[in-house]
């Protein structure tokens, strides 16, 4: 069966800065696949626009560095709304870092919903800079 889906992530070498206290979207620079025009990083690189109805599937990934905060979201959106949330609480940050994933579905109309992700540090004594980020979509079912 083949699913329109799409896929993106950062590959550039200089990474995204993410202000303490404000949650930023992530932005994308590489189109890993897209068989239905999902994507269009050149005009919109924080957003996936599903082209046709349904049900979808939305998926997204951050790499944290344990120092960043003793707690931060991640939150994955529909036109702006939250439609999952991943919040960390990290009592002693050490050295490292963590992987973030978050998967939810949402019911797209195929010509003006779309998804983002958002990533906000909380109690940060530095803003974060972040380059392992991804994001991808596909449709389970028809309208």
């Amino acid at each position: 069966i083949s699913r329109p889906l799409a896929r993106v992530s950062a590959k550039s070498t200089v990474k995204q800065v993410f202000p303490s206290e404000q949650l930023t979207e992530l932005t994308f620079d590489f189109l890993d696949h897209d068989n239905a025009g999902i994507s269009d990083l050149s005009t919109q690189p924080t957003r996936l626009t599903p082209t046709s109805a349904g049900l979808w599937m939305v998926w997204a990934s951050i790499e944290v560095p344990s120092y960043v905060s003793r707690s931060h979201d991640f939150i994955v959106r529909t036109n702006g709304t939250d439609i999952g949330r991943s919040t960390q609480h990290l009592n002693n940050p050490t050295g490292g870092s963590q992987m973030i994933t978050l998967a939810s579905m949402s019911f797209m109309d195929g010509v003006d919903d779309y998804f983002t992700a958002t990533f906000q540090p909380d109690q940060g004594t530095e803003d974060p800079k972040i380059g392992n980020k991804n994001m991808a979509c596909f449709r389970i079912t028809n309208s």
